[in-house]
């Protein structure tokens, strides 16, 4: 069942857009929409034979290499790092973080339970069982390690002192092979030899299920989306969903004699799985349609695969030596936020920037009533298109979706809203990009009802029959954190008042749900002449980068950092300017659950910024500016980055009635980034599109009139280097302005 090595091909890393910037990047970048890329990290040791990999706590990828007998270390960016094993010949197979931050793995030869820190140091303990055969293992949700004992015949828990307990599986020579835990807290197993999905409580109780299918030798599990844990069966050359009751569904995977085996959710809501003599990146959408991807090395034998921290699939090649990523076209598009009414006006943008029409299908969730949906709106290629939502669902606040009849293309969604505050001099708008996947966990860095703000938090539930238990806490800046239950009905949307649980306080957010959810959070103030607005992260991460901000031309820009981690978090920033390169900001900290505010005035007054923050455990990000030109106060808003990407969209842009879109691009690399920006129009037709470089460190900003654009047009930005892009846009004489982050496709 272990697979040895096979040929060794050597393959070099192949960006996304290198297809896209053939001929100094004249090739229409939107063109790959139709497959996605795969890149490949080859790996330092010959023959090592990678196996199981899982995101790290310090967002790095950690994989365990079975033949080259060590532990290996890749972050998004590249750049491997190996750690050897004690045991010689241990042969290293299944990988887990654990509940104390280090790396656990299971030693298949060895007969061991291992323990690696981030640091690389290894610590190993014997398993009771001699000549056991560990494989699978997983955090448990008792505090513990639980692992397979395939040739043990047995399910084993290790605490992280390293004392180890056994149960035994029913079933004779079943030969456990993965492990996961269910929706119920139980650890759930697979049986290749026993033909069998078995169920273990944390009392060690074991209880079997059968597989339909005979001798479909089931080996890959994972928790899905939908509450069930999902399988392979690699002989029977299926996927399978067992419920909490043990009622088991197959699904056939298209390629025949495909042999999958490595299998999990993804964070586009999908199942995905790899074929091992398939060659293939299998993906089963939340509609049912299994899709399948050829990798690019041949005979690679792609074995284990797990959602990385960069929105993207990574997984193992064993004989292909290589470690590979792979990223879900964005088709489905959320927005929490929405309103035509209290005098509210709002568009909705949408960027095509595919090489051929789409069709999409736009459902808005009115609070209170039934949802409503456009279905089968035509877009033209490499086009925006903009909607006015007023004239579908009349004076109603709303959420809404926008869903790509094709899940194999990428689209971009974002929505902006306009008002006239009571006596304001100005019209003001804020504006959001979408969000492509609902959630069970969200943060939001900015939050005041304080210094005269109201804010408001929207949470949208786009589940059709089930309704959202959330818990939302916040983060008090000084103080520390407080929690309130909120419920949001299915298929709908809630609001809730900030002040009426906090009173007047800086905070940011945290929001816990039992069902996947979007939330946006939108503040006002001076009788609403002003307002912004931002969607949240799903997770905290070491790094974060926003792309736009300054201190000059009468700017005021403010960074709020987000803490919600349970102990103390150092905080680095680093300023990245046209002007003078990076620039660094003396180190603080952060206490537990608190968010901390950056006055970049007070630190780096007078130039255009873009800001990079580092923090010892991970953090979250977003930024504010401000500026009055004559007609009152106006501000925007977005929140930021945790990695950059090679292809951005951005939706919205317009340069004419008195409109002014900038497309700001921040480049942390220490090298140039070679960059391409194309503004695509209404109807596709006379797209522009030049080239530039940023420098190392830097940033740039780009004024859609210099290129002679005359309308609306939505923005795509292709590198050669992985960097951030935002948009804002400006009107009434800069009375008003929007800003957001935009999609990616890499």
């Amino acid at each position: 069942m272990r697979h040895p090595a096979g040929t060794r091909f050597h393959v070099l890393f192949t960006l996304l857009v290198c297809a896209l910037i053939l001929a100094s990047f004249m090739l229409l970048p939107m063109q790959a929409g139709a497959a996605i890329p795969i890149n490949e990290f080859n790996l330092p040791t010959a023959g090592s034979t990678p196996h199981s990999i899982v995101q790290g706590p310090d967002g790095a990828l950690w994989f365990t290499q079975f033949n080259g007998n060590r532990i290996g270390r890749c972050p998004t960016t590249g750049g491997i790092t190996q750690y050897p094993v004690p045991t010689g010949a241990s042969q290293p197979e299944g990988i887990a973080v654990g509940p104390d931050g280090a790396l656990w793995f299971t030693e298949f030869s060895g007969n061991k339970i291992g323990r690696c820190t981030t640091a690389g140091g290894i610590t190993e303990y014997p398993v009771p069982t001699g000549g056991s055969g560990p494989v699978g293992i997983t955090p448990g949700p008792d505090g513990a390690l639980w692992f397979v004992e395939q040739f043990g015949n047995k399910i084993g828990r290790c605490t992280t002192a390293g004392g180890i307990t056994e149960y035994p599986v029913p079933t004779g020579g079943s030969l456990p092979s993965e492990i996961a835990v269910g929706a119920d807290g139980a650890l759930w197993f697979t049986e290749w030899g026993g033909n069998k999905i078995g169920r273990c409580t944390t009392a060690g109780g074991i209880t079997e299920y059968p597989i339909p299918t005979v001798f479909s030798q089931p080996w890959g599990i994972a928790a899905g989306p939908d509450g069930s844990v999902w399988f392979t069966e690699f002989s029977g050359n299926k996927l399978g969903r067992c419920t909490t009751a043990g009622a088991i569904t197959e699904y056939p995977v298209p390629t025949g004699g495909s042999q999958p085996s490595g299998i999990a959710a993804g964070p586009d809501g999908s199942v995905w799985f790899v074929e091992q003599s398939g060659n293939k990146i299998g993906r089963r959408t939340a509609s049912g349609t299994i899709l399948e991807y050829t990798i690019p090395t041949g005979g690679s034998t792609p074995y284990y695969i797990t959602p990385g921290p960069d929105i993207s699939m990574w997984f193992t090649e064993a004989n292909g030596n290589n470690l590979g990523r792979i990223t879900a076209p964005s088709y489905a598009w959320y927005l929490a936020e929405g309103s035509t009414a209290w005098d509210f006006w709002e568009y909705i943008t949408i960027e095509n920037p595919n090489g051929s029409p789409i069709q999409v299908d736009v459902t808005y969730m009115p609070t209170g009533a039934a949802p409503v949906t456009v279905p089968n709106l035509t877009l033209p290629p490499m086009s925006q298109t903009t909607l006015n939502p007023w004239d579908t669902v009349g004076e109603v606040d709303f959420s809404t979706s926008v869903v790509c009849h094709d899940t194999d293309r990428t689209i971009a969604v974002d929505r902006t809203m306009s008002w006239t505050g009571p006596g304001a001099a100005s019209e003001e708008g804020h504006n959001s990009v979408g969000v492509t996947t609902p959630s069970t966990t969200w943060y939001l860095p900015e939050g005041s009802t304080e210094w005269g703000f109201e804010c408001w938090l929207c949470i949208q539930n786009p589940d059709p029959l089930q309704t959202a238990h959330c818990t939302v806490t916040y983060m008090i800046e000084n103080t520390g954190p407080v929690s309130f239950n909120k419920t949001v009905g299915p298929h709908t949307r809630g609001t809730f008042n900030v002040a009426e649980d906090i009173g007047a306080k800086d905070a940011s957010i945290e929001i816990r749900s039992d069902v996947g959810v979007i939330p946006e959070r939108a503040m006002y103030r001076n009788h609403r002449r002003e307002g912004h607005d931002s969607v949240g992260t799903t997770a905290p991460a070491y790094d974060f980068y926003l792309a736009e901000g300054s201190t000059a031309w009468g700017f005021t820009t403010y960074v709020c950092v987000q803490n919600p981690n349970s102990t103390p978090t150092d905080v680095t920033i680093t300023y990245n300017t046209q002007q003078k390169g990076p620039q660094p900001q003396a180190p603080f900290t952060m206490q537990p659950g608190t968010r901390e505010t950056i006055r970049v005035n007070d630190v780096m007054p007078d130039v255009d910024v873009s800001t990079y923050l580092h923090g010892s455990q991970p953090i979250i990000a977003e930024r504010a500016m401000y500026w009055d030109f004559g007609s009152g106060e106006a501000t925007h808003d977005s929140i930021g980055m945790p990695f950059g990407h090679h292809v951005f969209f951005l939706p919205d842009g317009q340069t004419s009635e008195g409109r002014e879109t900038w497309t700001c691009v921040q480049n942390p690399n220490p090298d140039d980034a070679q960059i391409s920006i194309w503004y695509l129009t209404p109807d596709g037709v006379g797209v522009v599109s030049f080239n530039d470089v940023v420098p190392a460190g830097s940033r740039k900003s780009y004024n859609m009139a210099d290129r002679g654009v005359n309308g609306r047009a939505a923005v795509a930005i292709v590198s050669d280097r992985p960097i951030m892009g935002e948009r804002a846009m400006y009107w009434s004489s800069r009375g008003a302005g929007t800003n957001t982050i935009g999609g990616c496709s890499d």
